[in-house]
């Protein structure tokens, strides 16, 4: 994304928000993606290309710092950007499946892994901060081409392994803030050993 930054007019960073906006996700996903098509097993969720526009109307994550002001007129109307996958849906052979670990930004993930060619079902493993200033975890799974939350399971990380096991591709997202308080790693490896 640094190398990226001077191609494009707006900033990856929202000034509302304190997540990257779609434009920074996209760009993070085909760059996901490319690794994953140099593999010997493809891309499972086929070639992802986008086309994107900005847009001056601050939604979803592009707002959410301007939403915890709480503000009765909040100044929404800044840069933002609107994405589209370039490939059309195909005929994909079966529904990926995606694991996906860590925590917030992988919200702007999900939302453009539906504008893939085969969108994917997204296990996420989701490391959250609690009210007493710890770190919870959650767990969401994402139908193909939804954008939203999903349907909320227990996350009970003695089903980590099979999720792990079930998935075409793993993404972990480790935040440098937070790393010494999370266990999204260790708990990965874990999974992974578990099923040795």
């Amino acid at each position: 994304m640094d190398a990226e930054r001077t191609n494009y007019a707006i900033d990856f960073f929202p000034r509302g928000g304190t997540h990257w906006n779609l434009l920074g996700a996209a760009l993070t996903l085909r760059d996901i993606n490319r690794a994953f098509e140099a593999s010997p097993g493809g891309s499972p969720v086929g070639r992802f290309e986008f086309d994107w526009r900005e847009d001056d109307l601050a939604k979803g994550t592009d707002r959410d710092l301007l939403d915890l002001l709480n503000l009765f007129w909040p100044a929404d109307h800044y840069p933002t950007a609107i994405v589209e996958g370039r490939e059309k849906r195909g005929a994909c052979p079966r529904t990926p499946r995606i694991l996906m670990v860590g925590d917030s930004f992988m919200r702007e993930l999900i939302v453009v892994s539906a504008q893939t060619p085969c969108p994917p079902t997204i296990d996420y493993w989701f490391y959250m901060r609690d009210n007493h200033g710890g770190v919870t975890l959650a767990r969401f799974v994402t139908a193909p081409g939804e954008t939203g939350n999903g349907a909320r399971l227990t996350a009970d990380l003695a089903q980590l392994p099979r999720s792990f096991l079930d998935a075409d591709a793993v993404v972990l997202e480790e935040n440098e803030l937070n790393i010494g308080e999370t266990k999204q790693v260790g708990n990965l490896l874990a999974a992974a050993r578990a099923l040795n």
